[in-house]
């Protein structure tokens, strides 16, 4: 046996892990219902000024990024993108919506559109900051 620690793994590797981790998963859960979700806001010359990227499985939706331009917060951006993804995650048969937000990023934010704390990871990533994990039912 070898082993080996990297920060810098090849593909190759990563998917071969991937793969038997979703190998292993189909066993038990329809990893077929994972699906991408994303919502761009692009201005009048075409350039994204907005985003948003999320997954959806069974009936839960998982937001992953959600970007506003600095420059064009506390104009609605960030909600309209939230919920146009909230009703397409509606629509594809989830009922709730999990997100994770540094404390230096977005936690006020996301309570108030609704989302509840459920966790605080203190330290994290450093000693200064906090990970905090909210989440929402859709059909409330």
């Amino acid at each position: 046996m070898n082993m080996k620690v990297t920060a810098t793994p090849h593909p190759e590797d990563v998917d071969c892990i991937r793969q038997k981790l979703m190998a292993f998963n189909a066993q038990h859960v329809d990893i077929g219902e994972i699906k991408e979700l994303a919502v761009f806001l692009d201005d009048d010359d075409g350039s994204k000024i907005a985003g948003l990227l999320a997954t959806t499985w069974g009936n839960w939706m998982h937001l992953h990024f959600l970007w506003v331009e600095e420059t064009r917060r506390g104009g609605g951006h960030g909600a309209r993108l939230l919920r146009a993804a909230e009703l397409e995650a509606i629509a594809r048969g989830c009922c709730r919506v999990c997100v994770d937000t540094f404390s230096f990023q977005a936690r006020e934010f996301y309570e108030k559109q609704g989302y509840r704390l459920q966790m605080t990871l203190e330290q994290m990533p450093h000693h200064h900051h906090r990970q905090h994990y909210l989440i929402k039912w859709l059909d409330d």
